[in-house]
């Protein structure tokens, strides 16, 4: 492709996904239900982890972020390992890119009243009192966290101690910018 033409492409790519030079650039991201096995990535799976809280998805609130019930009580649930762009919400003044489609793929992997696993690891709880989780769609076991990665949609975050599938979810997170996938062409194609 000529270089004015590649401009002129990646400008429409930014405009139709609602990112501009002027608005904040969250972290990059990584989609599609066959990323685990594309990657040979190997997916751990719920029952691999002893603790499973059996939970019920009430709301997607942001990209790496799930409102569930759990028996009588509503808990948000943070996904570990991933990071997406900012929505806004909660103290950030405005979205950051992508934001609203790492929200959007999150939403299009669980809907309200699916059943959900969420596994913790070492630490159950964040410092804004959100429970820390592995979640896995009960429907077929899908690690969220790491699809969620695999599609572009959020970078992988470590955070010691609560490690267990980190390599998992930073290979898997590694493949999107090659491929081009998820929020990787907003990044790519921005200064």
């Amino acid at each position: 492709m000529r270089p004015a033409a590649a401009i002129l492409a990646g400008a429409l790519l930014l405009a139709a996904f609602g990112c501009n030079r002027g608005e904040p650039m969250g972290p990059a991201g990584i989609t599609g239900e066959w990323a685990a096995s594309a990657f040979a990535t190997p997916q751990p799976k719920a029952a691999s982890w002893p603790l499973g809280i059996e939970a019920t998805a009430l709301d997607v609130t942001d990209g790496d972020t799930i409102t569930v019930r759990i028996g009588d009580r509503t808990e948000s649930v943070r996904l570990i390992g991933i990071d997406t762009p900012e929505t806004g919400r909660g103290g950030h003044t405005q979205p950051e890119c992508g934001s609203q489609q790492a929200t959007e793929f999150f939403d299009g992997l669980l809907q309200s009243g699916d059943a959900v696993t969420i596994n913790t690891d070492a630490q159950r709880r964040d410092h804004y009192g959100r429970l820390l989780g592995y979640v896995y769609r009960a429907e077929d076991n899908l690690f969220v966290n790491l699809e969620i990665a695999a599609a572009g949609y959020a970078r992988a975050l470590p955070i010691e101690p609560n490690t267990r599938w980190a390599d998992q979810i930073a290979h898997a997170a590694q493949q999107a910018p090659d491929r081009q996938l998820g929020l990787w062409p907003l990044y790519h194609l921005s200064p």
